[in-house]
């Protein structure tokens, strides 16, 4: 084999696995169903979940079964806070 092949496809390898390492990064979801103390649902509600350590905020809304996702998230100390009109607001860590 060729010296020069195999310094080329040692640093092939090494460049796939380093870009592969960030196709794959790590993320989460939080997903739920809000409901009122009725156990009935409410949907539309305003769901915000905030990253505590960046400030970066993200949003989504329940559905008419009262669930909601909110996708892709990377890891952190998050707090979510729930929101609709003529309920009072409700926050957790």
């Amino acid at each position: 084999m060729n010296v020069r092949f195999a310094h080329l496809a040692t640093l092939l390898t090494v460049l796939y696995v380093a870009g592969s390492q960030t196709g794959f990064g790590q993320t989460a979801q939080i997903l739920g169903r809000i409901t009122d103390p009725s156990a009935a649902v409410v949907p539309e509600a305003e769901i915000t979940v905030a990253n505590v350590d960046t400030g970066v905020e993200r949003k989504s809304a329940s559905n008419e079964q009262g669930y909601y996702v909110v996708p892709l998230l990377p890891p952190g100390n998050y707090r979510i806070l729930v929101q609709k009109g003529g309920f009072r607001p409700i926050s957790r860590s």
